[in-house]
């Protein structure tokens, strides 16, 4: 079998290859993946898939069901969406929406589950059970693309046995896979605070209340919010006061993040944002609004399936081929689907110094060595037979 599943991904490599670089020419940002989803499942259609059906406006799921389907079930999620950024490479197949790209490593996730798809199809009489190919939207922004398809009954009630996900990793070689049991992507909230003074001219102190000085205050204390053993991250990235060099605004807003890897310490540092927030703009004579949108949970792994799905990627790649990978500030909202299946998320190598691939995720440089699509694809085909066929 495992020789069956190494010719089959060499087989479909081209193919592979072909979907991600049209899904990555055409991206589209969270919410809006229709075109994208209609390309997939034009995909699997023309594979032999054909037990399709939708979740959510653009998420949907395909099953294939092999010998006595209702003996076992593995999922496998791949998110399709985009980011809204203006992608800066030199490449045939660059993002032709212009100021949306492929930043994250989606278009890999969901040309991998596609080829997927056709090895499972081509197995079906090789295994015992069903795969559930769960292609899921808004992976990028709250409201999460996996909690509304939970909530919408992705699953029909009869909850996975296990579940996998894979995601690229510009800061693993092409031909590893990183792993990690337990606590590995923090829970993300966004905050969005607007901050009332009084406006005035920049010359007379007096005769204005300067909502720019207690924003800047708030974002200083909020560095004081640690934990001594919890990691703890609150960053804002935009600030916004429409004044002038002499005039002072009546507003300030500010939108950031809030990371952390415990829930009770996590509301914690909700509340103490809002008192110290409430306390400065009472020092100072302002106001505040505080909102905090709750986003994505903790993601934790299950430490007894990723040890075996480790044990299969040894078997099939060799025993040098996984890397432990630290806990990351980094979110993911397949952190619901880890809350109620015992699941785990692998990184898949995809930098390749010599070749100059090797941006971070999320920047407009951002691009994969596509041999490591082999890999994420074996990955994913190995550790479902092998967990339904024990």
């Amino acid at each position: 079998m495992k020789m069956i599943v190494k010719n089959l991904v060499n087989d479909v490599f081209d193919n592979a290859v072909e979907i991600r670089r049209h899904l990555h020419s055409f991206p589209e940002i969270s919410g809006q993946e229709f075109l994208t989803a209609k390309f997939v499942k034009e995909q699997l259609l023309h594979f032999g898939v054909v037990n399709i059906s939708d979740v959510t406006e653009t998420g949907f799921v395909a099953e294939i069901f092999g010998k006595n389907p209702e003996k076992k079930v593995v999922a496998i999620r791949a998110d399709m969406d985009a980011l809204p950024i203006l992608e800066n490479n030199n490449v045939s197949y660059k993002s032709q929406n212009e100021g949306v790209m492929h930043a994250c490593g989606h278009d890999v996730h969901t040309a991998n589950l596609v080829l997927c798809a056709f090895i499972f199809n081509q197995l079906k009489e090789q295994f015992e059970g069903t795969v559930q190919l769960v292609f899921q939207p808004s992976e990028e922004k709250i409201p999460s693309g996996a909690a509304r398809m939970l909530e919408a009954g992705v699953f029909n009630n009869r909850f996975p046995d296990a579940m996998i996900a894979l995601h690229v990793d510009p800061s693993i070689p092409v031909g590893k896979i990183g792993y990690r049991c337990g606590m590995m992507s923090a829970s993300a909230d966004e905050c969005y605070i607007t901050v009332k003074g009084k406006g005035g001219h920049g010359a007379y102190p007096s005769q204005f209340i300067n909502p720019i000085m207690m924003a800047s205050q708030m974002m200083l204390d909020f560095q004081d919010i640690q934990h001594s053993s919890i990691p703890t991250v609150i960053t804002f990235g935009k600030i916004e006061a429409l004044g002038k060099t002499n005039v002072v605004p009546e507003f300030a807003k500010m939108e950031g993040t809030i990371r952390t890897f415990d829930e009770t310490w996590r509301s914690e540092i909700h509340k103490q944002m809002i008192n110290k927030a409430e306390s400065i703009a009472e020092t100072y004579g302002g106001e505040v609004d505080v909102n905090i949108l709750v986003g994505y949970p903790v993601l934790k792994t299950d430490t007894a399936f990723t040890l075996r799905c480790k044990a299969y990627l040894e078997d099939f790649f060799g025993a040098d081929c996984m890397i432990e990978t630290p806990m990351r500030m980094g979110a993911d909202d397949f952190s619901y689907f880890s809350q109620k299946i015992p699941s785990t998320m692998l990184r898949l190598g995809t930098r390749n110094e010599e070749k100059g691939i090797i941006s971070p995720l999320h920047t407009n440089s951002f691009n994969v060595d596509e041999e490591a699509m082999k890999y994420g694809i074996a990955s994913l085909c190995w550790i479902t037979l092998k967990e339904l066929n024990q």
